[in-house]
């Protein structure tokens, strides 16, 4: 079954990538079109070099699972804040100093375990939501509310397209 030209399978990926963005974007208040603009921006590089390897990699390995997509799901929304913070904290000047009140997050050029909370590790469970929320509208409009995708049938049956019913 198509829909536009897609199959099931993408077209619910690219529904649950849009489900995402609106929900990221509308979680910012008063500034959701600026922050829907920049994650609609973001989800088609994310759709192509995350989404899509990570879907065929766990359907050639027969793993594909709704936990293994709500986890990539989350993984994958985090992956922006990931590609702005690093280089911060990986590349910060030996003289730099940075803090949030009060609180030390890069002491004379060295990231602090309070920085690499404030970079990486809040940021990632802020974001991680949305990924999830994707995954699993994705996973639904795919499959339903099945655990794995169904069977494909086998070539030699009466119904040999191998399409998924």
């Amino acid at each position: 079954m198509k829909f536009l030209g897609l199959s099931r399978e993408a077209a619910s990926m690219t529904a649950g990538m849009m489900v995402a963005v609106v929900a990221f974007a509308a979680w910012w208040g008063p500034l959701w079109p600026l922050f829907l603009i920049g994650a609609a921006l973001c989800a088609p590089f994310l759709g192509i070099f995350a989404v899509a390897p990570v879907y065929l990699c766990l359907k050639r390995r027969g793993q594909l699972r709704i936990w293994w997509a709500v986890l990539a799901g989350a993984m994958i929304a985090s992956l922006p804040n990931l590609v702005i913070a690093l280089p911060t904290v990986l590349f910060s000047s030996a003289g730099s100093y940075a803090s949030v009140n009060g609180e030390a997050l890069i002491d004379f050029g060295r990231v602090t375990t309070a920085g690499w909370y404030h970079y990486l590790v809040l940021p990632t469970l802020a974001l991680a939501p949305f990924g999830i929320l994707g995954a699993v509208v994705a996973w639904l409009l795919a499959y339903g509310f099945r655990l794995t995708p169904p069977v494909a049938a086998p070539m030699n049956s009466p119904d040999d397209s191998g399409a998924i019913p």
